[in-house]
């Protein structure tokens, strides 16, 4: 995108007036449209960071209820051990220890799978978020290079056409002078 503008010449002098509003009128169209891809990308970042806060929500819920879960067995494996030890049997009271052990283990074991697995899909979700978080701010950071160097351009290019026009403009009063005084010398 800088490549350099050739302006057509007018035939009284400097450039032609239409081509360089055309011009000009270009490159504002182009960096309207380059302005609206970077809204574009912003919103698409806000939506990602709103989802990504989102599953965490939801994921610290859950184990919040997988831990809640974990205590209900627990009051109940209490429960039920409090229960056996009434009992005067002590065979009975061996095994059903032996039971609510084996229960308990189970029951822990299970929970835990299902906190680790909770764990580890909220990692994913994170780290793909945080990736494609990423190649957006790579994304906009090229975008906000390129967009500067295309204003330095415009900038560059129109100090390049006021310098132009200033020089055309005193050779033009020279001309008409020397015209003028061509003129009054006739005259006399």
């Amino acid at each position: 995108m800088t490549e350099e503008h050739v302006f057509k010449r007018s035939s009284v002098g400097g450039f032609n007036r239409a081509d360089v509003m055309s011009y000009i009128e270009q490159r504002e169209n182009e960096l309207s449209a380059q302005k609206a891809k970077a809204e574009e990308l912003q919103a698409k970042i806000e939506e990602l960071e709103g989802r990504l806060s989102e599953q965490s929500r939801e994921n610290e819920a859950r184990i919040k209820e997988l831990e809640s879960e974990n205590e209900k067995l627990r009051a109940e494996l209490e429960a039920k051990t409090e229960e056996l030890k009434s009992e005067s049997e002590e065979a009975k009271i061996g095994k059903a220890i032996i039971d609510v052990r084996r229960y308990s283990d189970e029951l822990l074991h299970e929970t835990t799978d299902k906190i680790n697995a909770a764990a580890e899909e909220t990692d994913k979700v994170v780290s793909s978020t945080l990736a494609r978080l990423d190649n957006m701010r790579d994304e906009l950071e090229t975008f906000g290079s390129r967009l500067g160097a295309e204003f330095d351009n415009l900038i560059s290019d129109c100090d390049d056409l006021s310098g132009d026009l200033k020089r055309k403009t005193g050779s033009l009063r020279l001309n008409f002078k020397a015209v003028a005084k061509k003129l009054n010398a006739e005259d006399d």
